[in-house]
């Protein structure tokens, strides 16, 4: 199976650069937003996104159906801020407490960037409870400690967040 796996991840690669997508699967942004009680808007950040090694294997069997694969359509947030590797295959201190715990977008919305529906967005909103400050942003295809990680984005500076919050998560990948 493993070798039936491998072929398939050869030929996705092979068709994505004969298509002049050979820069990769594609590049991604995430916006957070931090919403007080009161409705004011406290907090904005955006920042670009690291696709990881294995987040781009994932995809790559996803669009060739060599397993299942599921949609990357969960958002998890934590407190390092520690640099964005490649080799990251889940954030490194995930928080899943005081409201901040992976959130599911279940309906995840195609647009158009440069071509038509080029750009999927994932939208989540975590309803805080407590006092955190957050530092790590990542998309990934499965409930709090599984799945894959697609993507980390490191916010710096840091993003702090207190009881009675909303912080709203955007992530945006754009194929390319």
């Amino acid at each position: 199976m493993d070798v039936v796996k491998g072929i398939a991840r050869g030929f996705v690669r092979k068709l994505t650069r004969s298509l002049g997508m050979d820069t990769g699967i594609g590049h991604g942004r995430v916006r957070v937003e931090v919403i007080g009680a009161d409705g004011t808007v406290k907090d904005v950040r955006e920042a670009d996104n690291l696709y990881v090694t294995a987040g781009k294997d994932a995809v790559t069997a996803r669009v060739g159906g060599v397993d299942a694969t599921a949609a990357f359509d969960w958002i998890g947030v934590g407190t390092s801020t520690q640099a964005a590797a490649a080799g990251d295959t889940a954030l490194i201190t995930e928080l899943n407490a005081d409201g901040l715990i992976r959130a599911q977008d279940a309906t995840p919305t195609q647009t158009t960037t440069s071509v038509a529906n080029d750009t999927l967005s994932v939208n989540v909103s975590f309803s805080v409870t407590g006092t955190h400050t957050v530092g790590e942003i990542g998309l990934l295809n499965a409930t709090f400690s599984g799945g894959d990680l697609l993507g980390r984005t490191v916010l710096s500076p840091t993003v702090a967040v207190v009881n009675t919050d909303t912080l709203n998560a955007t992530y945006t990948f754009q194929q390319s």
